[in-house]
Formats: structure tokens, sequence, C-alpha cells
């Protein structure tokens, strides 16, 4: 699985399981407003 093209749940999901590369692209989604809206509160997670 190719991390950059899973959805954003998809990301969330594996990011709450502790996946640091999910972590890091879901953090850079929110940085950087990719089918998201930019916060950086929640980026900075």
């Amino acid at each position: 699985m190719q991390l950059p093209q899973c959805s954003l749940q998809e990301l969330t999901a594996l990011a709450n399981q502790g996946d640091a590369e999910a972590e890091y692209v879901l953090g850079m989604r929110y940085f950087q407003g990719h089918d998201v809206t930019a916060e950086c509160q929640e980026a900075a997670k």
C-alpha cells in the first residue's frame, strides 16, 4: 500500500495504530491542506 495515495480514513486508522509513516503523511496532509482543511494544531499531533 502506498501511503500517500491512501484515503484520509485509511491513513487515520493506520496512524492511530502507531504506523510512523502514516502519522507523517497524515500530518503533512493537514499541514499542507491536502484533502483536509489546513490545521496546524492537528498537523502537530
